[in-house]
């Protein structure tokens, strides 16, 4: 404890909690100098208003001010000084304490804390989420934050923030914009992220910290909103390390006068520029790439959802039926590429790019060519169907209820059929709602920004449209074939999804059932609308709803991308987000809605969720924007820039790393497919004796592995990673050794069959041949008139008899023990 009566204090009076600090100091008899002026002083500016510093008692107090060379002249007068502050600024203090300055002045002196005083500095140190941890009622909140503003001289400036608010605020999904007068600079912060009071009490009922909005406000000259005075950020503590980064760099400080403060719920952030050179397009670029993650709105988005369909029943995999018929819908086209287009069209098709794109030898069988006759003959290439393009159009796919309904078109409706009778159907969709042409988003600048503080009202809607956080949920939901469990429906985890083509809607799913367990198992009517595209009525026998049983996941296959708006990061932080970002998109999933409330975001535990993503993503273009990754169920590729969002997210994605994840989905499919035809051909073999069977499943594997299972298919090197994380992501390696070993299994079990058949008939070819020669024997010997000739061939009669008999009965015992 510091001897009272040597120390002075030096304390602006600016809020609420420096008022209490003054008022007992001065109950203690201490030697306060109340500085005037608000937020932002510093010790220089202090001593100013203390007319004989050198007259200060030996003990120093400060309190939230800031200063080095102040500090230094205090203590080259032999002061011994005391700095209280629980903020940094910039890179000339990175002291952070987590206790208030109430809290540290009183344990300084030795101040019992009453209840006031503690609820004052939770208000200080943890503002909200503090204070409802503390199970502060909502009006005792209310007589802090209106005691503070009276402090403050700010009453009236809140007043009017908070009757104002509505026409500032631009809510994206994980961060609430605003750009507003430099006037209301000392309230609009605090109006932004006011909770509904209904949420407030039941956390405080609840002593549970509540969440705010996270806030970036832009402060501008009364009368010019382009001339940006301050900077102003508040959120969760989650991202203060971030911040620290960012007033540690000397490229900041240089231009901006900084300050950090917060508790153990909230980070609050702050930037004055020193000079009109000051680089404020950088720095919120800077920050909105670490702050603005699933609310960034997107440049581009494709999406093709797959479904592998092995349409066999089981009964036909039992019997080797022959192969299904082929697509014969009215509607739909033929698909092959033209090697030889025309010489005028300076952009060739997608499909002849990727036809490049393959080894030689394989591009025929991957995409089948439309000018060549003479193709391997023993290699049948991959068939490709599609919805012709007048009948596509108008095509949309649409997600939610109400007014929050998203839109996109159906682009491409396409089905591809493998050589062994396996299709594969493809739905790509795309983005409707489109921004101008000439809004800042599309650029690459560190202004990229400006349109989401500055575009006109109906812009901003089309812009809040396009947040990544939207359509990472509606990838996750318009993939689902059936639900599968009965939270998918009672917590909402499926939502309304239609389709209009032309005059017809046709809804995914009965939600609106009472009966929870109603819609389980209950297939989307949408697929089937799809498929009947390709095959008429009667073309598939039987019941294709039948056929469809046998799909082993509930889910359909994704490969997507997300083309964002700003340029690429370039901090480790910003890069940090990014990927981030990538494995919400490549896993498809959420926590608790976007953005996720637990696992700092990440839809399953951070660092299992980071190691995975290390093994599974494609990092050869992080420093360029491009991030990609591959799991089991989805290939995810988000980038930044021109090249991603003009070239790579509309061509080389689908068209060709979508054709190669198509390939090994074929793949899987035909591995499953044999699992199935094993099991179906072993009830046969068991039942039906059928030993065909298992000679054409023998010969169609080795056909399978030979001729159409492909380690490598292109000779590009990112082709190769890419192939290679997108067949290590299947697992087909483990999928492969299982089903081989199966086979063995099955070849033995075969072979035991065809042996105990065999052995069986030989018995009865055997027996036979007995009878028929003892027969023979009998007539000879009856045919003899010598009696001892007759006797000993009688004798010998009865001895072979009798050491046939033997040979039955051991041949018996032995069979009987080997089964």
């Amino acid at each position: 404890m510091l001897p009272l009566s040597q120390v002075s204090i030096i304390c602006p009076c600016n809020d609420l909690e420096s008022q209490r600090i003054i008022d007992i100091a001065a109950e203690h008899k201490l030697d306060v100098h109340e500085i005037q002026g608000g937020w932002g002083l510093t010790l220089e500016q202090a001593l100013l208003q203390i007319a004989n510093p050198q007259d200060l008692r030996a003990h120093i107090i400060i309190i939230e001010l800031p200063g080095l060379n102040a500090l230094n002249t205090l203590e080259n007068l032999g002061k011994q000084c005391h700095i209280i502050d629980h903020h940094a600024y910039g890179a000339q203090q990175t002291t952070h304490h987590k206790d208030s300055s109430l809290e540290q002045f009183a344990q300084l002196i030795d101040y019992q804390m009453t209840t006031s005083d503690w609820e004052i500095a939770i208000n200080d140190r943890d503002y909200l989420p503090g204070l409802s941890q503390a199970g502060v009622s909502l009006g005792r909140v209310c007589e802090l934050r209106h005691a503070e503003h009276k402090i403050r001289a700010q009453a009236e400036n809140m007043e009017q923030a908070r009757q104002s608010l509505h026409r500032y605020v631009r809510d994206f999904d994980d961060l609430r914009l605003l750009l507003v007068p430099e006037k209301l600079s000392g309230v609009m912060l605090e109006a932004a992220q006011w909770p509904d009071e209904q949420d407030y009490r039941a956390a405080a009922q609840e002593q549970r910290a509540i969440e705010l909005k996270a806030v970036l406000i832009l402060y501008h000259a009364d009368d010019d909103p382009e001339n940006i005075r301050q900077i102003e950020y508040a959120g969760s503590n989650r991202l203060s390390r971030y911040f620290q980064a960012i007033n540690h760099n000397a490229r900041w400080h240089h231009d901006f006068q900084l300050w950090l403060g917060g508790g153990s719920w909230t980070c609050f952030w702050g930037a004055k520029p020193k000079h009109p050179g000051a680089q404020i397009n950088e720095l919120v670029t800077e920050i909105l790439s670490f702050t603005l993650q699933t609310g960034r709105p997107l440049r581009h988005y494709n999406c093709t959802f797959y479904q592998p369909l092995d349409l066999f029943l089981d009964n036909e995999l039992g019997n080797n039926a022959q192969p299904l018929p082929e697509p014969d819908g009215i509607d739909i086209e033929l698909c092959r590429v033209k090697l030889q287009p025309d010489a005028a069209v300076i952009k060739q098709p997608p499909d002849l790019q990727a036809y490049l794109y393959f080894l030689p030898h394989l591009r025929d069988f991957i995409i089948e060519p439309a000018d060549k006759q003479n193709t391997q003959a023993q290699i049948k290439p991959v068939k490709h169907w599609k919805l012709s393009p007048e009948k596509l159009a108008g095509m949309t796919l649409h997600l939610g209820k109400n007014q929050d309904v998203m839109e996109s078109n159906i682009c491409d409706l396409s089905l591809y059929a493998y050589f062994n009778g396996i299709y594969m159907l493809a739905i790509q969709v795309e983005i409707i709602t489109q921004w101008p042409k000439t809004s800042s988003l599309n650029q690459d600048k560190p202004d990229w920004w400006h349109d989401l503080f500055y575009a006109p009202s109906e812009t901003l809607k089309q812009i809040q449209a396009r947040q990544i956080a939207k359509w990472l949920r509606f990838t996750n939901l318009a993939r689902l074939l059936y639900p599968s469990f009965v939270e998918q429906i009672t917590e909402d985890k499926i939502d309304k999804l239609s389709l209009l083509d032309g005059n017809t809607k046709i809804d995914a799913f009965a939600l609106q059932d009472t009966d929870a367990h109603a819609p389980l198992g209950q297939m989307s009517p949408l697929l089937m609308h799809f498929l009947s595209y390709f095959f008429l009525a009667n073309t598939l026998p039987g019941n294709l709803s039948q056929r469809l049983k046998s799909l082993p996941n509930d889910r359909m296959f994704v490969n997507v991308a997300y083309g964002l708006t700003g340029i690429a990061p370039e901090s480790s932080r910003a890069r940090e987000r990014a990927e981030f970002l990538l494995s919400l998109a490549v896993y498809v999933d959420k926590a608790n809605g976007f953005p996720a409330s637990i696992a700092d975001g990440y839809a399953y535990d951070r660092v299992f969720s980071q190691n995975l993503l290390q093994q599974q993503s494609l990092q050869r273009w992080n420093d360029m924007g491009i991030y990609s990754a591959y799991s089991t169920y989805a290939n995810a590729q988000l980038g930044y820039g021109y090249f991603f969002n003009e070239i790579v997210g509309p061509t080389h994605i689908p068209f060709i790393y979508g054709r190669m994840f198509m390939l090994a989905l074929f793949y899987q499919a035909t591995l499953q497919h044999y699992n199935r035809h094993i099991t179906c051909a072993t009830v046969a073999l068991s039942e039906q004796k059928n030993l065909d069977s298992f000679r054409e499943l023998r010969k169609g594997f080795i056909q399978f592995t030979n001729n159409y299972w492909f380690r490598e298919v292109t000779s590009q090197v990112q082709g190769i990673e890419i192939f290679d994380l997108q067949t290590r992501a299947l697992d087909l390696n483990t999928e492969y050794e299982l089903i081989k070993d199966e086979m063995e299994r099955a070849d033995e079990y075969n072979q035991a069959l065809r042996d105990q058949i065999f052995n069986e008939r030989a018995e009865k070819y055997s027996l036979v041949a007995f009878l028929v020669g003892l027969a023979a024997v009998i007539a000879a010997i009856l045919a003899l008139t010598d009696t001892s000739r007759l006797i000993a061939s009688l004798v010998s009669i009865g001895l072979l008899l009798l050491i046939g008999y033997w040979f039955h009965r051991k041949r018996s015992k032995l069979r009987s023990q080997t089964r």
